[in-house]
């Protein structure tokens, strides 16, 4: 299979539509090359692609509010998985890992000592427990996210079928093994979030106001 190398194109990653052999693009003097022929190895249909491009709109409106880098790398394999090029946000942060993680090869080679090495490359990807302004690292802090939108989830769901919401908290707390007061606090986090997130996309139709 070949692939053809170029470092002029400046389409934008955000919109790019499924790669072709050898679409490559150029960031920040940086080239991404893909030589997979998507249509012959992922065999996705649009609605999986459309669900895909929300997602990534989600994780980067997550990134926008608190940089964190967990989304960036989601979203990375995110798009990987269904052969469509990462958008620009999350490229840049991965280009930046990627200098960061040869810093420290060179600075190796240079006679630098390299203390803690698996210490170093966390921090160069983003992790690390000098984030400032966070309790929790990157890691946590994105579970927990995921485990509350999961909770909002099932909560949705109850009241939905009809259960008073203390009772849709007890239900939801024996099914996920917590306590109620967890799930309670997770619910309300997460109306809170997604009222903020309504009013952020209020003027912009093209993002998704589900959480």
């Amino acid at each position: 299979m070949s692939t053809i190398l170029s470092d002029t194109s400046t389409r934008s990653l955000d919109s790019t539509p499924p790669l072709d052999h050898g679409y490559m693009h150029n960031v920040t003097g940086r080239v991404a090359v893909s030589s997979i022929s998507v249509d012959d190895e992922f065999g996705r249909d649009d609605s999986e692609l459309s669900n895909v491009h929300s997602i990534l709109q989600s994780l980067k409106t997550d990134y926008d509010r608190d940089a964190n880098p967990v989304h960036a790398w989601e979203a990375v394999a995110s798009a990987s998985r269904v052969g469509i090029a990462p958008p620009d946000w999350a490229f840049r942060v991965a280009v930046a890992a990627a200098d960061s993680i040869v810093e420290i090869r060179d600075n190796a080679a240079a006679g630098t000592p390299v203390n803690r090495e698996a210490e170093c490359v966390g921090k160069a990807l983003g992790f690390g427990a000098d984030s400032p302004g966070r309790s929790k690292g990157p890691l946590m802090q994105a579970a927990l996210q995921k485990r509350d939108r999961s909770i909002q989830s099932k909560v949705d769901r109850e009241r939905s079928a009809g259960t008073k919401l203390d009772f849709a908290y007890l239900k939801v707390a024996e099914t996920m093994g917590i306590s109620s007061s967890t799930v309670r606090r997770a619910y309300k986090s997460q109306r809170k979030e997604r009222e903020t997130k309504r009013t952020l996309t209020k003027g912009n139709p093209h993002l998704p106001t589900k959480l």
